[in-house]
């Protein structure tokens, strides 16, 4: 087990989208977004690695889950116009996820939006874990202190697998799909 590293889902998100850039990909994948579309995972995340994003969406989306990424399924978002419909859409996208993953990097501590939509959906469903992204293989990983609380998600041999506080391991749709 290890955690996802920044080159190794840029390279996952190369494989899967032909070398498109995370831009390009919105016109393709948008217009599978629907209001009432159902996901296995929201992905909290920070805009500004939105290139490990589209890599980490693709090794999830590998083991056959559907994950929501804000500016691929709803494009018409404008991150300098946010308000309660932002909000409300938010909040309607993560009702209509099994659980929220949170891809904690160094631009994650920035964002506004993130322990938001962890708290949200921690009240929700208790179905949050935290997606550790390092810069480079055999990196540490410190995050913020609260995100202790909750399960991680690290790269297995055989897809992402669920790290709970105890060490146990599990795969990642097993936790997703279990009753909570």
């Amino acid at each position: 087990m290890a955690f996802y590293t920044s080159p190794a889902l840029r390279n996952i998100a190369l494989r899967k989208y032909a070398g498109h850039r995370s831009a390009s990909v919105l016109t393709r994948d948008a217009i599978a977004g629907k209001l009432f579309k159902d996901y296995d995972v929201f992905l909290s995340h920070s805009f500004v690695d939105a290139d490990d994003i589209l890599g980490l969406k693709a090794a999830l989306e590998a083991v056959q889950l559907s994950v929501y990424v804000d500016w691929v399924d709803d494009p018409q978002l404008d991150r300098e116009r946010v308000g309660a419909d932002t909000a409300a859409l938010l909040r309607n996208r993560m009702e209509r996820s099994r659980c929220l993953l949170y891809a904690s990097t160094a631009s994650a501590r920035n964002s506004k939006w993130m322990p938001w939509e962890l708290g949200f959906s921690d009240a929700r469903t208790g179905k949050v874990a935290i997606v550790p992204v390092t810069p480079h293989e055999g990196a540490t990983f410190t995050g913020v202190e609260y995100l202790g609380l909750y399960p991680r998600v690290e790269s297995g041999p055989l897809g992402p697998i669920l790290v709970g506080n105890t060490g146990t391991t599990t795969a990642l749709p097993e936790w997703i799909y279990a009753p909570r």
